[in-house]
C-alpha cells in the first residue's frame, strides 16, 4: 500500500483509483451530504408532532425541503422482513423499501443492500415501474432505441413503456438506459402511469416553467402529495432521483 484514497472533488470516489472514498453523511441535519451536497434525505414526521425529526422545520403547512419530499414519511405497514443492512427503521424510505420488496419490484443491489442513497438510472425506473404494475408483457418486439440490450432486465420494460406512451427516449433513436433519471423525469413517468391529467391549478414552484414537459407532471404529483418539493418554492427538476426517493414517490403514488 502506497497511498490512501482521496477525493480532491468531493464526489466521493477516489482521485487515483476511483473507487469508493466515503459515503454520504448528513451531520448538520440539513437533509444535504456535508461532502458532496446532494440530497440524501426527506423530512419525517414519526412523533405526528408538525416538526422534522431530522431538522425541526415546521411541517404544519406543508412547506420545508430535504431531499424530494413530503411532509410525512411513507407510512403504511408493510409484512415484510427488512432483507437489507442499509435500511433501516426511521429512514423515511423504510417503508417504500420494504413495499417494493414485499410487492417484488426491487431485489437490491445485492442480499442485503439496498444502497437507497445512490442515483437511479432510467432503466431502473422504469423497471421499477413496470414491475409495480404486475411486469405486463409487451405487444411488440422491436424498438426505435438502438442503444437497448436486447434480453437486459430493463429491456421488457422499456418496450411495454413506450407502446404504452409512459416513457419517451432522449432522442427519436436512443433511450439512454444508464443515464441518471432527474426528479422531473420521475414525476412525469409516474404521472404518465396515472392518467397524465391536465393541471387545473398553477404550479406553487418557481423553479418550474409553465412551458415545461414536466410542468402538469409536477402539479399533478403536488396535489396527490407525493411530492412537495425540495423547498416551500423550489422541486429541484434537474436533480438526480435517488433510489430511496424513487421507492418512495411510488409507495406516495401506488400504495397509501
Amino acid at each position: 500500500t502506497v497511498s490512501e484514497h482521496v477525493d480532491g472533488n468531493n464526489d466521493h470516489k477516489c482521485d487515483i483509483c476511483g473507487g469508493n472514498a466515503s459515503v454520504h453523511t448528513d451531520a448538520n441535519n440539513d437533509h444535504n451530504c456535508d461532502v458532496c451536497g446532494a440530497p440524501v434525505s426527506e423530512h419525517i414526521d414519526i412523533n405526528d408532532d408538525d416538526k422534522c425529526d431530522i431538522c425541526g422545520d415546521d411541517l404544519s403547512t406543508g412547506g420545508g425541503g430535504g431531499g424530494g419530499g413530503s411532509s410525512k414519511p411513507a407510512s403504511k405497514p408493510v409484512k415484510v422482513v427488512n432483507p437489507f443492512v442499509d435500511v433501516h427503521t426511521g429512514d423515511y424510505f423504510y417503508n417504500a423499501v420494504l413495499w417494493a420488496v414485499e410487492k417484488g419490484i426491487i431485489t437490491g443491489v445485492t442480499a442485503t443492500q439496498f444502497a437507497p442513497y445512490d442515483a437511479c438510472t432510467r432503466a431502473q425506473m422504469v423497471t421499477m415501474l413496470w414491475r409495480a404494475l404486475g411486469s405486463p408483457a409487451p405487444k411488440s418486439t422491436t424498438t426505435p432505441f438502438t442503444d437497448l440490450v436486447k434480453g437486459a432486465y430493463y429491456y421488457d420494460a422499456v418496450l411495454w413503456g413506450t407502446e404504452n406512451g409512459l416513457i419517451k427516449g432522449t432522442s427519436e433513436t436512443t433511450f439512454s438506459p444508464e443515464k441518471t433519471i432527474s426528479r422531473s423525469e420521475t414525476v412525469t413517468f409516474l404521472w404518465r402511469s396515472a392518467g397524465a391529467s391536465k393541471a387545473t391549478s398553477s404550479s406553487v414552484f418557481s423553479d418550474v416553467d409553465a412551458g415545461a414537459y414536466y410542468y402538469d407532471a409536477v402539479v399533478w404529483a403536488t396535489k396527490e402529495k407525493v411530492t412537495n418539493g425540495t423547498s416551500a418554492t423550489t422541486f429541484s427538476p434537474e436533480d438526480p432521483c435517488l433510489r430511496g426517493q424513487i421507492l418512495t414517490l411510488m409507495f406516495r403514488h401506488m400504495a397509501e
